[in-house]
């Protein structure tokens, strides 16, 4: 995205269309929320509100996580106009002097990712079952570099409806909004965002699951202690990626090393092109038929790291990828992806370049896991009162959800098939049935 509209856009990612506070006070009691969770409770600041979710204060140590009025359903109708268009433009590629197969094909695939995610994100059963399996990957992490240290926690919850829940309050600011006034500031800012970096890339690469949209406004950071207070784990993976899977992000990372190999670049510039070796697989895969999620949720979890490269500069940056943590913590079936195409000059020409840059630099960011045994909480409470009045737009649902083109637009795997198959999901957990 262009920088003159990323800046932007970027309040966005966590201050779109805030509601009124009283408003809230009608989504609260609409909800049916027990008072015990609200009533003698401060309802504060909202701290948040986003595409899905708007997230205000309860008290001092809480806050209270709404879903939109209608976001379902006007998910729902989102995806399916952007799939309409897609149809659109493939019909008119066939007679336009305009190419538009690149275009399609990676808003098909980008499409397809986000409706799978619109129906993870808004299932707080789902959600719990995230939020605790990000438990067991950043509890008892501490993330280190130039002198300070960042221990890592997520947010637990104590309670969730259907549209809503109760979760804690991280401490201190958002990483996007740490101050920068004063050169400490600066230098504090970028000693977490490099040590974070790393962290990130070394879970991506470890072959296991991961959150594929930690940006920066999902963290807090407590300039007092020093705690990183995380929250917003709907885009953590629901199963670990199978071995093809790693093999063929594997192929990728072999693809990066030989061409940094052949144009004879640093090792430091296979963050700028990792990206762009997995968009090219993707495309290939997609061509064929063959499910790309994994490496597409592997392009966004890196794209989604933006927030923390951009703080840095060129002389910063230098030792992050080639910090011997992150090449070392690579899976096994992930080293054998790369290791089945990579000859034996290059696997040393590797292992050089590595060694050099950590005689070079130092460990420069260091990670530290403690063994603290997290288990599911057992004290989130489920409520199951349900709305008064059911949602204004749900007729939305209906409409689109019962909506049959004639034309025979759209083929064996494609995007309407996939919204249908999300509306039939949606309709089977509809409010509208549920209160029937």
């Amino acid at each position: 995205t262009p920088e003159s509209i990323r800046v932007e856009l970027q309040k966005l990612k966590n201050s779109a269309d805030k509601p009124a506070r009283w408003t809230l006070y009608d989504w609260i009691k609409s909800e049916n929320i027990p008072e015990e969770y609200w009533k003698d409770e401060y309802l504060g600041e909202i701290l948040g509100s986003a595409s899905y979710y708007t997230t205000v204060a309860l008290g001092e140590e809480d806050v209270l996580r709404m879903l939109r009025p209608e976001a379902r359903e006007k998910a729902l109708k989102g995806f399916r106009v952007i799939s309409d268009t897609i149809e659109d433009l493939r019909a008119k590629d066939k007679i336009s002097d305009l190419d538009y197969r690149e275009l399609t094909s990676s808003v098909t695939e980008m499409v397809t990712q986000a409706s799978k995610m619109s129906v993870i994100e808004t299932d707080h059963d789902i959600g719990e079952i995230q939020k605790n399996d990000a438990k067991e990957i950043y509890n008892g992490v501490t993330i280190s570099s130039g002198g300070h240290s960042f221990p890592l926690r997520v947010m637990d919850w104590s309670a969730k409806g259907q549209n809503w829940m109760v979760m804690e309050r991280a401490k201190g600011v958002i990483f996007n909004d740490l101050p920068t006034d004063t050169p400490e500031q600066i230098t504090y800012k970028k000693e977490f965002a490099k040590s974070y970096i790393v962290f990130e890339l070394m879970n991506i690469l470890s072959g296991g699951k991961f959150d594929h949209d930690k940006h920066g406004a999902q963290l807090c950071v407590d300039e007092n202690t020093g705690e990183v207070g995380i929250f917003d784990t709907g885009a953590m993976a629901l199963k670990v990626p199978t071995v093809e899977e790693q093999r063929l992000l594997g192929n990728v990372l072999y693809g990066v090393i030989k061409n940094t190999l052949q144009k004879e670049k640093s090792l430091e510039d296979l963050g700028a092109s990792l990206s762009s070796g997995i968009s090219d697989k993707i495309t290939d895969l997609h061509q064929n038929n063959i499910d790309t999620q994994y490496l597409v949720e592997v392009k966004k979890a890196i794209l989604a790291l933006g927030d923390f490269f951009k703080i840095l500069d060129t002389d910063d940056m230098k030792g992050i990828l080639s910090n011997v943590a992150v090449f070392t913590n690579l899976s096994e079936e992930i080293k054998e992806g790369v290791n089945e195409k990579m000859s034996f000059g290059e696997k040393a020409w590797l292992g050089a370049n590595i060694a050099t840059r950590v005689v070079d630099q130092g460990m420069c960011v260091t990670i530290n896991r403690e063994s603290v045994g997290v288990t599911a909480n057992e004290s989130v409470a489920k409520v199951d009162t349900l709305p008064d009045t059911p949602r204004k737009s749900s007729w939305l649902q209906g409409a689109f959800s019962d909506h049959d083109d004639n034309d025979g637009v759209g083929g064996k795997g494609s995007v309407r098939q996939l919204m249908q198959s999300n509306d039939n999901l949606r309709r089977k957990n509809s409010l509208l049935e549920l209160v029937a």
